[in-house]
């Protein structure tokens, strides 16, 4: 980060006078900069967390690369997908009951199955859909919280959105 790249110790002992750099004096004073060296990494970690929130918009790209970095960093596999082409069914979880619910596509225009979840009703109506591997879904740190947040977070304001896992 350049000039927030800074070792207190080091420049602990440097403002010391050279008459002063004692090996007890030294100790010393890095002793008494650990504080401020505590406070500067406090600033740079909210710093790296404020650059990378501005340089992800809400574009696509950009949101499968946040739910990427935070849930799947070896696979990449969550995708984020404009149609469900192909698909008869879909697999919706339920989180109060821990368990997944099929729902049919529409079919000549109406809803096999109206599902209320999140502010919307059927299925016909979101704008893109998040589709997250079941392996993601089993992993300790995966919570379907958060992926609702910072998908909120990232999103376009206007747009729906739905989560399968397949």
């Amino acid at each position: 980060m350049g000039k927030y790249d800074i070792d207190m110790k080091r420049l602990a002992v440097l403002l010391l006078p050279a008459s002063l750099r004692q090996p007890r004096l030294t100790a010393l004073a890095q002793v008494l900069v650990v504080p401020l060296s505590a406070l500067h990494r406090r600033l740079t970690d909210y710093r790296e967390a404020k650059d990378y929130r501005l340089r992800h918009t809400g574009q696509v790209c950009h949101l499968r690369a946040v739910l990427n970095d935070r849930f799947d960093k070896v696979e990449r596999g969550i995708r984020i997908l404009d149609e469900l082409d192909g698909v008869n069914a879909i697999l919706l979880h339920q989180r109060l009951q821990n368990r997944e619910i099929v729902v049919s596509k529409r079919v000549d225009g109406v809803a096999q199955r109206v599902v209320y979840r999140r502010n919307y009703g059927g299925i016909g109506n979101l704008d893109f859909w998040v589709s997250v591997p079941d392996e993601v879904r089993t992993r300790p740190g995966y919570s379907e919280d958060e992926l609702y947040a910072l998908t909120n977070l990232y999103k376009l304001a206007s747009k729906r959105y739905g989560i399968i896992y397949n």
